[in-house]
């Protein structure tokens, strides 16, 4: 301890002393650096050495600093280089830190071996082949990279880039800029990264004794990695190496908030071969690979980056998912950017490239588009001095179709347009429909088969346009043009011109496939079960002039005909209708809207005719056959179940004529039905046809439901009285012209149940009514004659059947639950004066019929009589004459004598 505590003195005066001298060196070095190495002098020695690197003079706007530790360093605050050249690039440095090696601070003239930009700003301009012009900066990287005392390290911190366009607008810009490029002999190496737009990059690559390697990455599963060899340097300069490309998340769109976690996506990968070569400026693709979810296939790329740059791409697919997600994020983002008004161009500038032509080759032997696979598909295109041409695109699609496209993209001071040409043909319309609408495979084959689409295509930012188009579907052909129009709420206009058409070929079609199901329907019924939404989401406006000469419609051939289709959000119509036809001319407007929750249809339509069997599935089945059957007294009355469904649902407006209306084969004249439908009821205010031989005018309400019923009032004016008969029973006598008045309730299911359930009153009157087998005038000729009372029976019941009887007929008559009440009716021959009474069943078709005659003819106190009594049906009966009253009068007038 002792020998310790001796010594401690020594050890402390030599670090003493060692401190000192240390302290004394720095001093002197502080002090000798100051006074030799001037900050000024040095600014001005590394403005020139940078000038005789690059060609640029380096304007210092602040004061420089120069230390000596821990590095030899000038600092130069606010730099900037400002070219004279127009469109060289252009630097603003906030700090500009210039280090030095200690054995240069000797030399007369020091060389920098590092140089850092803090915050700096470079702005690079595209030059005329849209390709980005480096000028200075590429001479000082050469320079600095050949000199014989290189620069060590150059440094970047939160700096930028910034290209500019020929406007001085930002083309590109990387922010957040760090970059650090060391050189270790023959090694170089760089680190660093950026932000593009919202997408944070990193990037390191690494070159040494012939070998290269780099990559750029977002993260472990988005990267672009290439390794390889070079030889020589700058025009004698070779790349050789593998170029592979993982694409994971960012070809993913991002899921919505509310959507299920999904599973990590799979990547899409790209592997290549790549050679390039300075002396050239060539660079091959050879062996190119792509690969993701439904998506594989190879080909090359080769690009010379010559004073006007060459590419040409050819890659041939197994197999490409169109929807795939990289795909789809890809359109969200155009989307997004059309949206936000990204990517507009001035008037006078150009989308489309003009410094390097481009020829592109894809084949498909399988697309995949909306879970469909179409086949064949290629697409060629060449873009030559900022014009895009064509070539073709070319798919197949199923049924033996294909889709053909091609033309030219120009790139004019109002954007891009398309014009060109576009084909379409296959067996199956449906299924050409169905790539962009799966509900299309619920069309009829037949309807939606053989087609065939030629037309001139024109497309731009503001309308597409298809003119001088040929379109045929089956049997049905078309020409004319059709434009659309971008607007804020896009409209459509098309002039449709079609020649001896047949419109009822999609009536016949659906028809036919009604009957292969095996259903007895109206196919043309609108219920609430019709998909509307289509119609309530419509954007566009639409509008479609069509103009026909020659047409079959309604199964009827017109010479001249036209009309207009419109279509905007809720609402669809036919509008401005006029159809000529030998008989007449149709016209009218139909218009549905589904603004409201219920759907309505307002129609009206004036046409010489109409049947609606037109619009059966079945002309001979159960939608046209009669609800009366007169000659089968057992099934006289329909059993057919009623069907109102098409009040469900819907509402409508109806104003309908036709000169003759056809329904289940009974045609009635000068049709007219007026009305409005709400609430599954159908209010009629006017009903009005010729037909009995007469005419017809009714109002009332028809309701719907699940026990249909209706109630009107109605009037039949002057009708012949056999046709009126023969409509529900089988009689075509007595001639004559009756007029009925009543009012109507009844309800039920069938026509059956209607007439067992009706209640009906009316005043009826008959005029020249001629009672076959009823011979008035030749009975009282008889008795005048008859020579004895017991002549009397025989001789009546002899002339009664052989002649006619004029009469006139007043009355009232009632239905109810189905049988036919005649209380008084009044009839009038000559003088005679009669009283019906009469009492039908209409089911079971049975009748009781009493005519009382008083004959004044025959002079006598009281007015002789004659009583007929019939029973039986109407067809078939038994009458009773009741004479007793004449023979009283006989008697008296022999007793008289």
């Amino acid at each position: 301890m002792a020998h310790h505590r001796r010594r401690r003195p020594k050890n402390r005066l030599k670090n003493l002393l060692f401190m000192g001298v240390l302290l004394a060196v720095f001093m002197s070095a502080w002090v000798w650096g100051g006074a030799v190495f001037n900050a000024n002098t040095l600014r001005d020695v590394a403005v020139a050495r940078l000038h005789d690197t690059s060609g640029q003079t380096l304007a210092v706007k602040g004061a420089p600093q120069f230390t000596l530790f821990p590095a030899p360093t000038l600092s130069l605050p606010l730099v900037e280089i400002t070219p004279a050249e127009p469109h060289a690039p252009r630097l603003r440095i906030d700090k500009l830190q210039i280090g030095f090696n200690w054995s240069a601070l000797f030399d007369n003239s020091p060389t920098p071996a590092s140089l850092t930009l803090k915050r700096a700003t470079v702005e690079i301009e595209l030059n005329t082949n849209n390709t980005p012009d480096f000028g200075w900066l590429e001479q000082f990287w050469t320079q600095a990279s050949a000199s014989a005392s290189p620069l060590q390290e150059i440094a970047l911190s939160d700096s930028r880039v910034v290209v500019l366009d020929s406007s001085a607008e930002a083309a590109a810009r990387f922010d957040q800029l760090t970059i650090r490029l060391q050189r270790k002999g023959n090694r170089f190496i760089s680190t660093g990264g950026f932000r593009y737009g919202d997408l944070p990059l990193h990037f390191d690559v690494a070159i040494s004794d012939g070998n290269a390697e780099a990559q750029l990455s977002k993260d472990a599963s988005n990267y672009l990695h290439f390794k390889g060899t070079w030889q020589g340097t700058g025009d004698e300069l070779t790349v050789l190496g593998a170029l592979k490309t993982v694409c994971g998340t960012l070809c993913t769109p991002p899921m919505q908030p509310a959507a299920a976690p999904a599973a990590p996506p799979a990547n899409y990968i790209a592997n290549a071969t790549i050679a390039y070569a300075q002396k050239d400026r060539a660079l091959h693709l050879t062996g190119l690979t792509l690969q993701g979810p439904g998506t594989k296939g190879q080909g090359s790329a080769d690009m010379l980056f010559q004073e006007h740059p060459v590419i040409s791409t050819t890659i041939a697919f197994s197999q490409i998912n169109i929807e795939a997600p990289w795909l789809r994020a890809l359109a969200g983002a155009s989307a997004a950017d059309q949206d936000q008004g990204v990517g507009a161009l001035p008037p006078e500038e150009k989308a489309l490239p003009g410094g390097y032509d481009l020829t592109l080759n894809i084949t498909a032997d399988e697309l995949l588009l909306a879970g469909r696979a179409l086949t064949h598909a290629s697409f060629g295109a060449t873009l030559s001095q900022g014009n895009l041409s064509i070539d073709h695109l070319n798919f197949s699609i199923p049924s033996n179709g294909e889709v053909a496209i091609a033309g030219r993209i120009y790139d004019t001071a109002r954007g891009m347009r398309f014009q060109g040409t576009s084909q379409a043909h296959g067996d199956s319309l449906r299924a050409l429909l169905g790539l962009f609408d799966p509900t299309a495979a619920t069309y009829p084959e037949n309807a939606f088969g053989t087609f065939s689409i030629n037309s001139n295509l024109f497309l731009s930012s503001t309308q597409l346009r298809l003119s001088e188009a040929d379109v045929h579907l089956g049997e049905l052909g078309l020409q004319g043009g059709l434009v659309t129009y971008f607007e804020k709420t896009p409209r459509v206009e098309a002039q449709i011109l079609l020649n001896d058409i047949n419109l009822d070929y999609f009536r016949n079609s659906w028809r036919d496939a009604q009957r292969a199901a095996g259903t007895h329907d109206f196919i043309f019924k609108i219920t609430s079960s019709v998909n509307l939404a289509w119609l309530r989401q419509l954007v566009p406006l639409v509008d479609l002039r069509v103009r026909l000469h020659g047409f079959t419609f309604l199964d009827h051939h017109g010479t001249e005909a036209s009309f207009k289709i419109s279509a905007r959000k809720n609402e669809f119509g036919f509008r401005d209708i006029e159809m000529h036809y030998p008989e007449g001319d149709l016209k009218g407007n139909i218009i549905a809207n589904v603004g409201q929750e219920i759907p309505s249809i307002d129609v009206a339509l004036d046409s010489p005719f109409l049947d609606t069997a037109y619009f059966s599935s079945d002309s001979g089945g159960i939608g046209t056959s009669p609800l009366i059957n007169p000659q089968d007294s057992a099934h006289r009355w329909s059993e057919e179940l009623f069907d109102f469904s098409w009040m469900i649902g819907v509402s409508s407006t109806l104003d309908f004529k036709a000169g003759q209306f056809t329904h289940r084969g009974t045609t009635y004249g000068n049709f007219t039905l007026q009305g409005t439908l709400a609430h599954e009821q159908f209010q009629c205010t006017k009903l009005a046809f010729d037909h009995f031989g007469g005419h017809l005018d009714a109002r009332g309400t028809l309701a719907g439901g699940k026990v249909p019923g209706l109630s009107a009032s109605f009037t039949l004016y002057n009708n012949d009285l056999p046709t009126l008969l023969s409509s529900f029973s089988g009689l075509n006598e007595p001639q004559g012209r009756v007029s009925i008045s009543g009012t109507m309730v009844t309800s039920g299911i069938h026509l059956r149940s209607w007439v067992e359930q009706a209640d009906i009153k009316m005043i009826v009157a008959a005029r020249g009514v001629k009672v076959p087998g009823f011979n008035l005038k030749a009975v009282i000729d008889s008795v005048n004659g008859a020579e004895s009372v017991a002549d009397v029976g025989r001789r009546v019941e002899r002339i009664l059947p052989t002649g006619t009887t004029p009469l006139s007929a007043d009355g009232n008559i009632n239905i109810q639950q189905g049988i036919l009440i005649a209380p008084n009716i009044k009839l009038t021959s000559g003088k005679a004066i009669g009283a019906l009474t009469a009492e039908w069943r209409l089911i079971p078709w049975t009748l009781r019929m009493s005519t009382l005659w008083q004959l004044p003819m025959l002079p006598s106190e009281t007015v002789p009589t004659l009583t007929l009594d019939v029973a039986g049906t109407p067809e078939s009966h038994t009458l009773k004459t009741d004479t007793s009253s004449l023979e009283a009068y006989v008697a008296k007038r022999i007793v008289g004598r």
